[in-house]
């Protein structure tokens, strides 16, 4: 198990081997960073920032496989408590960008780590699919990440693995990791349907 005293980089790959999950094979397609937000904003992104809210990142990458740069955009409110929403926008035939899906709860809000601060860690993007990583808690520590893939036959992404663990800071060797998969712990769960609090055992299988 983890020592306490790893970094936070480390975290995920560790707690895959403990859960005995292999780490990710190498993609051939590249990880998208995500894009530096202009002082004076992103044209293009400017239609989605709704009022009292800002962004907070974005990161381009073709997420339905249609030869088109699409965008995963995720915007922060303007109150103390950082409520997020996640906006997947894809570009149309007029190669505009359009609202496909939205979710308010896969990305945790800024207050919502406990002593160890803003929760929200990365969000990896590969190819259609992309992962959204947390840390949080103080000396019970915990940790999630939640992996979605684009469905070409319901065009639109779905939960495909899901990883929980938490471990105490004093004793990290009686920590607990478990991976979730479908269709044998959930079937499938649209992207704009997902709730981490409630994603075991729903959905068709």
């Amino acid at each position: 198990m983890r020592p306490a005293s790893l970094a936070r980089n480390t975290l995920w790959t560790l707690g895959l081997a403990a859960c005995g999950t292999p780490a990710p094979a190498p993609v051939a397609e590249p990880i998208a960073e995500p894009s530096p937000v202009p002082a004076g904003g992103d044209a293009e992104l400017t239609a989605f920032v709704e009022p009292n809210t800002k962004v907070h990142s974005f990161y381009r990458s073709d997420l339905n496989a249609d030869g088109q740069e699409d965008a995963l955009l995720i915007l922060e409110g303007a109150s103390e408590e950082g409520l997020r929403s996640l906006l997947i926008l894809v570009r149309g035939a007029d190669h505009q960008l359009r609202l496909a899906k939205r979710n308010n709860d896969v990305v945790f809000c800024k207050g919502c780590g406990g002593v160890f601060g803003d929760p929200f860690y990365l969000l990896e993007v590969k190819g259609t699919s992309f992962s959204v990583f947390h840390e949080g808690g103080s000396s019970d520590r915990w940790a999630n990440r939640y992996t979605f893939g684009y469905s070409k036959r319901d065009d639109t992404w779905q939960l495909v693995e899901a990883y929980e663990g938490s471990h105490n800071s004093f004793e990290p060797e009686k920590g607990e990791e478990k991976t979730y998969t479908p269709p044998k712990d959930f079937g499938k769960i649209d992207i704009s349907e997902f709730d981490p609090q409630a994603y075991l055992g729903v959905g068709p299988k």
